[in-house]
This record gives C-alpha cells, structure tokens and sequence, in this order.
C-alpha cells in the first residue's frame, strides 16, 4: 500500500479497498463470470492492483482475454501483491483513457465485452466522465457491457477543485445520484448515436465498508453501483 500511495495518493489505496472488491455483488456478476469464463474479452479500467481480474481468474476464466490499464504502473505492484507472474496472462496498458491515440484506445477499439470500472469515475468532472464514456463506447463491443460503482451522493453535485478531501486528484469532480447517472450517458447516446440500457443503484456506504471509513465523505454521500449495456 506505501508504495502505491507514493504513486498516487487514491483514498481507496489509503482505505486497503484494493484488497476487497464490490463487483461480485453486482446483479450481472454471474453474467461477467459465465462469459469471462468462455473467453469473453474484459477489460479493468484504472486497474489499480486488477482484484477484478483476479477474482475472475480465481473462478476459471483464462487470463489470456484479459485487458488492465491505469495511469500509473500500479500494476507491476499487483503482480508481486499476488504473485501471479507465472500464470496472469493479462496485457496491461499504462495509458491515460483520455488519450484517444493511446495503444489501448487503438488495440481494443471495438473488441472489449465487458469494462470493468470501479472507483473511476467519480475522480472526473461532468465533462470529463462525459470524455471517458466516449473512449469506453470506442472500446466496447455492441451488447458489451460497462459494470462497476463509484462514490456517489444523495443528490448530484459537481464538487470545485481543490475541496474534494483525502486526494490529490486535480479537477473537479461531479458525485451522481441515479437519475444524473442515467443522464450522463443519455448524453453519451445522443454524441455517439449509440443506445444504453442503464441500471443503477443509490446505496447506503455502511453497505460497503466501516463507518469510520467513510465519514470523512460528508452525510450526504452514497454508494452508487451500475451496470450500462450498449444496445445492439
């Protein structure tokens, strides 16, 4: 955990999140799994140390249809975390997802089933997650699917820069209720002539994790879980 804090200071990587995962509880987890298991290409987006992948893995879906990439090299970190070297067979991309000539952007352009994207979007503006919905649309196959769950809020905000605590993140940052998560990619729809099928949830964060570990966030902030289809 040091080490990936001297990186970059996420306050998942301060709260040891990387060492827990809230996809499996997600509604189409048996989908991803049964899928990822017959091949199915999955890409986990802003990686960090790829628990996704690894419990994907841990199930028995082959590592070879595997996709990781972040900003930084958390990565090399997560191959001696779990000492995997030997049988993770995942091609990781360092890569800024708002570079679209990035060789992520170019390698999987049209080719992912599933985007695997936790604690992600909520480091963004409203502008910017509208940019990174972009790339991820490039990168996924039609009927592909984006799953994943963000810090959200009881109702939606964008935050300044420089008043979102425990980060170092620079920008501004918009938290989602349900209905501005659905917006968001009505949004999407409309500047990529693509359809979504959307499904969301507004948790409470006692759901997810201590008390203690999140009442720095404010009262008002929420787990907010989703999973987004691309209609075909």
């Amino acid at each position: 955990r040091d080490r990936a804090w001297s990186l970059y200071k996420y306050p998942c990587i301060g709260q040891w999140q990387f060492l827990s995962s809230r996809t499996p509880h997600l509604p189409q987890y048996p989908q991803l799994l049964s899928r990822a298991r017959s091949g199915a290409t999955v890409l986990d987006l802003g990686c960090c140390f790829a628990q996704d992948l690894r419990l994907l893995a841990a199930a028995g879906a082959p590592t070879s249809s595997m996709y990781a990439s972040d900003i930084v090299d958390f990565w090399s970190l997560g191959l001696g975390l779990f000492r995997d070297q030997d049988r993770m067979n995942a091609k990781f991309f360092q890569a800024d997802v708002f570079d679209a000539g990035s060789d992520m952007a170019v390698e999987l352009e049209g080719k992912v089933d599933f985007v695997l994207a936790s604690h992600f979007f909520h480091l963004f503006s409203w502008e910017k997650q509208i940019e990174a919905a972009r790339a991820v649309t490039r990168m996924l196959k039609k009927g592909g699917w984006l799953l994943g769950y963000n810090i959200g809020t009881k109702v939606a905000k964008e935050t300044p820069a420089g008043q979102t605590k425990g980060s170092d993140q620079a920008g501004s940052k918009f938290y989602h209720d349900e209905e501005s998560w659905r917006m968001l990619w009505d949004e999407v729809g409309r500047g990529t002539e693509t359809e979504w099928k959307v499904d969301t949830r507004l948790q409470d964060l006692e759901e997810w994790m201590p008390k203690e570990d999140f009442a720095w966030m404010g009262e008002s902030a929420r787990g907010l879980s989703f999973a987004v289809m691309m209609k075909e």
